[in-house]
């Protein structure tokens, strides 16, 4: 069982605004790195690049 912390409002407040600007940073960085492999699929190697971008996927999402 986890003890629970208590957030003061401000520093959780605060918090949710740096919300959205974390996960466009994660969503540009998973990106980032789908194109690199993509990128550096050599030929023949597209099918499998594309079942590792599913696995990654899943892996992110938790």
């Amino acid at each position: 069982m986890r003890a629970h912390i208590p957030f003061p409002e401000q520093d959780w407040k605060h918090l949710s605004r740096l919300q959205p600007l974390a996960l466009e940073r994660l969503s540009r960085r998973i990106l980032e790195e789908a194109q690199a492999m993509i990128a550096g699929a050599a030929e023949g190697e597209h099918h499998r690049v594309y079942l590792d971008l599913i696995v990654i996927s899943a892996s992110r999402i938790g």
